[in-house]
């Protein structure tokens, strides 16, 4: 037997250019004074660009890695620092404030243009995909309760912005919490909601409704329903699926589940790779077209390939700190490296970009080339509309 391989150590080569976190500098000032105190050797905007440089390395994937990249000549030398211990990283996750990186996230979302469908950009809502996905925990980790103590799960929630491509909001729970009250508690006016099935609870949409928002949410197809009136069909709606459109009562009585008004109805046939299927969305929007209610929900799978992102592109299914504080602070730092992919290359992000950034961030790429990249990258973009 050979036994585990050894993994190699970092080396100066392994870093290059920390350019690419300028646009970070003022934001992480008010970061920087966070739990000051004379004995503090690590403060909260040096820990964040340390998590930067992890998810831009593939051989970065822990702690004591995080340990061996802030002593490298390099890392001290651009980021001011002293090298630190495992132990002290370890403790700044579980004691600075992840907030105060949830509003960095926020100011550099205002930055990222929208994109995508043209048809979605007059709705005068941010449309905003729902979901929730689970993070396998270790044992030790007690707080993220699931189906036992040797079956643990963090719970990632996020509110994801579909014509930005990127995160509005986003919390970290233990695995058995609830959906629907993560949302209830976090709602925003000027949102449009877009949920699966699993968000399907009348008291929710008219929480939403009573916020100044919108929903365009899936609901069961047993859904008790008392027809009002039945809206009539284009020859649009019904080359996008449509089947009716029709205003409605939800539950078995008025007010019962907790939704005080009518809302709409509208049924699609969707394509699946078995066949078809019917599927039933609810909404309280009368003034837009049966055919763009369809497409808003099938736009709900951004959420679902940001989570492909962040777990496979970004290799975030690993967590390198047991507490809940710590986690959400990995993965804050985790969508403002999704941030900063977006803004340097003015589009949604994706593997491609991401490979060129990190090749540049560990000095295998020049500036040159990341620049001649990303113009291609825009070119192509713009040529296909």
């Amino acid at each position: 037997m050979t036994g585990r391989k050894k993994k190699e150590s970092l080396r100066e080569e392994d870093v290059g250019s920390l350019k690419l976190l300028k646009p970070l500098a003022r934001l992480t000032e008010l970061l920087h004074a966070d739990a000051d105190c004379p004995n503090r050797i690590i403060h909260h905007d040096k820990l964040l660009c340390l998590l930067l440089l992890m998810y831009f390395n593939p051989v970065v994937t822990s702690l004591r890695d995080l340990s061996e990249l802030s002593g490298l000549k390099k890392v001290r030398r651009k980021l001011g620092t002293p090298r630190f211990g495992k132990s002290t990283i370890a403790e700044a996750m579980r004691a600075f404030d992840p907030n105060l990186l949830a509003g960095v996230a926020r100011e550099m979302s205002g930055r990222v243009p929208q994109l995508g469908d043209e048809r979605l950009r007059g709705l005068k809502q941010v449309l905003t995909a729902v979901d929730g996905s689970l993070l396998r925990a270790l044992p030790r980790m007690v707080w993220a309760l699931w189906v036992d103590e040797n079956n643990r799960a963090a719970k990632l929630h996020v509110c994801f912005e579909v014509l930005k491509g990127v995160p509005s909001l986003l919390g970290v729970t233990e695995g058995v919490a609830s959906e629907t009250d993560f949302l209830a508690d976090n709602l925003e006016a000027g949102r449009m909601y877009v949920t699966d099935r699993g968000y399907a609870k009348y008291s929710l949409f008219q929480k939403i409704i009573d916020a100044k928002s919108s929903f365009v949410a899936r609901i069961k197809a047993n859904a008790a329903t008392e027809t009002i009136e039945d809206l009539p069909l284009t020859e649009d709606d019904r080359r996008a699926g449509v089947i009716s459109d029709r205003i409605v009562r939800l539950g078995k009585a008025p007010g019962a589940q907790g939704l005080r008004v009518p809302v709409r109805i509208v049924e699609v046939e969707a394509k699946t790779r078995s066949g078809s299927t019917c599927m039933l969305l609810a909404t309280d929007r009368q003034d837009i077209p049966a055919e763009i209610i369809a497409l808003i929900y099938r736009h709900r799978w951004q959420v679902e390939l940001f989570f492909r992102w962040l777990k496979s592109t970004l290799d975030f299914g690993h967590l390198i700190s047991d507490s809940r504080n710590g986690v959400t602070i990995q993965v804050y730092a985790a969508i403002i490296a999704t941030l900063l992919i977006a803004i340097i290359s003015g589009r949604k992000p994706n593997k491609r970009t991401f490979v060129m950034t990190s090749f540049y961030m560990q000095g295998l790429a020049d500036e040159e080339e990341l620049t001649a990249f990303l113009a291609t990258q825009r070119r192509a973009a713009i040529q296909q509309g």
